[in-house]
């Protein structure tokens, strides 16, 4: 579970800015709410962030997707890092970016961070957070490396430090060499989700591994949600006839041994393609959707021929469906969550995961999104609604409601926010109507 996440002097967030997953004393949806007995603490399960257009939601997505790009990256590089600071002034531009993730792995919760410039990684520090201390697992600072005495193996992660380049992160390194000690980390880098307003969250585990399986859990929701599709399918098809290179075939062909697969998203093509390797080659599948007709047959069509409502829909489920299941620990992140969704249909949805969430769920959904219909306290408490606001020097913070005062339980959020008494609403500054179009 994400605990905490703050990022500082990266893209529109010059100063720190911090997304608190810790639950304020509030006693509305307690139910719903993970409970940590070894820290005695509860943990939200949804945040919603609002603003105006650029006000610097997306960029808190950025800001973890980057995060996770580098602690998951294996491979070295002589490039610089593709780090994006505070531009609008000259200080920031030559300060380091900052990141500091607090996680909950396991029962444990660990403080994770690191500060980087385009040329080099200033700092990287693991924490284990006890009830009542800190322990340093390690502190990589001034080029130099402190390890915990007691921990199994020095001299090897030792060794590992010395190979890590200055612009890579040392758990990265000490991964691709497997050392076991940063596994878990790794595994709970890999558990969060992202997608953005035109990405994919590709099939449903499970699926799309050949005809003869179905899109049980997406299919199962698409019948409850009135979108006409009777059931997702996958077919079988020629490679050429969806713009899959013949260089990125032949790459498919090295790469894929039996019982492989990999996902693809063909150039100018709406459905997820699978590419399954087998005993006699690859065997390409892509996603139809299956509708009834007046005779009772079924008609198949391609995603492409669905509107972007439902193939918005088709994207989430798997992402939506993944995050209510009881086992689940993942962190689940979605930037415009209500891009081309009936707003009615994605209060339902964040209902029926919300429904699912107790004391001893441990999945997380975080979400951007200009829905102010969502904006309501009987859905979500105030400590999991926020806003970014941009400041006029071009600089984005990012508010909890909980933090403004006088904003009661019984309060209408949705009014005050729209009259913009919590900011994060865009400043209008047309003085007079739009010059009208000149006739060609």
């Amino acid at each position: 579970m994400l605990v905490n996440f703050t990022v500082e002097n990266w893209r529109s967030f010059r100063d720190e800015a911090s997304l608190s997953m810790i639950a304020s004393r509030e006693q509305q949806h307690g139910q719903r709410l993970a409970r940590i007995p070894r820290y005695r603490v509860r943990i939200l399960p949804v945040a919603a962030i609002y603003g105006g257009n650029a006000s610097g939601k997306t960029n808190v997505v950025e800001a973890l997707a980057f995060a996770q790009d580098m602690v998951l990256s294996r491979s070295k590089t002589d490039g610089p890092v593709a780090v994006e600071p505070f531009l609008l002034d000259a200080e920031s531009s030559r300060r380091p970016t900052r990141f500091r993730f607090e996680m909950l792995i396991g029962e444990t919760m660990y403080e994770y961070g690191f500060a980087t410039t385009h040329d080099t990684v200033v700092e990287e520090r693991l924490v284990e957070i006890g009830p009542g201390r800190e322990r340093i697992v390690f502190d990589r600072t001034d080029g130099g490396l402190d390890l915990d005495s007691r921990l199994d193996g020095a001299d090897r992660l030792r060794f590992a430090f010395e190979g890590t380049d200055a612009n890579q992160l040392y758990v990265a390194n000490a991964v691709s060499q497997k050392i076991e000690l940063f596994w878990p980390l790794r595994d709970w880098f890999r558990s969060l989700h992202l997608l953005g307003p035109r990405g994919r969250s590709g099939p449903c585990p499970g699926c799309m591994s050949g005809p003869a399986h179905a899109f049980e859990g997406v299919n199962a929701a698409l019948a409850e949600l009135d979108t006409g599709i009777v059931k997702l399918a996958s077919q079988p098809v020629q490679p050429d006839t969806i713009g899959v290179p013949a260089p990125i075939q032949r790459a498919l062909e090295q790469r894929l041994g039996e019982g492989d697969s990999e996902f693809l998203l063909p150039p100018g093509d709406r459905s997820v393609v699978m590419a399954a390797g087998t005993a006699t080659g690859v065997v390409y599948y892509k996603q139809v959707a299956h509708h009834a007709t007046a005779a009772g047959r079924d008609a198949v069509l391609d995603l492409d021929r669905e509107s972007d409502g439902s193939r918005r829909l088709i994207d989430l489920l798997p992402c939506l469906l993944a995050a209510s299941r009881p086992e689940s620990s993942g962190v689940f992140v979605i930037d415009e969550i209500d891009r081309s969704l009936h707003t009615l249909l994605l209060r339902g949805l964040l209902e029926r995961y919300l429904d699912s969430r107790s004391a001893k769920t441990r999945s997380q959904l975080v979400f951007t999104t200009h829905d102010v219909l969502l904006m309501d306290q009987s859905l979500l408490r105030r400590d999991e609604m926020w806003v970014t606001e941009r400041a006029s020097d071009g600089s984005s913070a990012l508010l909890a409601l909980s933090e403004y005062k006088g904003i009661r339980h019984d309060k209408d959020v949705r009014k005050s926010y729209l009259q913009g008494r919590l900011g994060g609403v865009p400043r209008l500054l047309l003085s007079a109507p739009l010059p009208a179009p000149v006739a060609g």
